[in-house]
């Protein structure tokens, strides 16, 4: 259930007026998906995979599924995480290098700029 105001008001303008779904679902790319991201609800969960790295590996958010259950009632929000491939082979804190699809130079320790 979702009490927290803001974040009803960006599903009420991501669901098409008229709308009988009951489900919706959002994916990266659509203009609800990052604004629902951007909610009072979401970055709590944002947050926790961006920080948390090392702890939780490279995580994504996949997509956002709405669950309307039409009597008025508050809307339910599922994000659904899934893992993703580190950005250019970094994996907490040690680069992986692949050429050609084969790794190489995995013991490559990473290091802050300027340190």
């Amino acid at each position: 259930m979702i009490g927290n105001e803001f974040t009803v008001s960006i599903i009420d303008s991501a669901v098409l007026p008229g709308s009988s779904e009951k489900v919706i679902v959002f994916r990266p790319g659509d203009e609800a998906f990052v604004a629902l991201l951007g909610t009072p609800v979401s970055v709590g969960g944002v947050h926790l995979l961006l920080e948390h790295k090392q702890a939780l590996g490279f995580k994504t958010i996949s997509r956002i599924v709405l669950i309307l259950d039409g009597s008025g009632s508050d809307p339910f929000l599922i994000f659904e995480v899934v893992n993703m491939r580190p950005p250019w082979g970094c994996d907490g804190g040690v680069f992986n290098v692949s050429v050609g699809g084969v790794d190489v130079g995995a013991t490559l320790k990473s290091s802050k700029v300027g340190t």
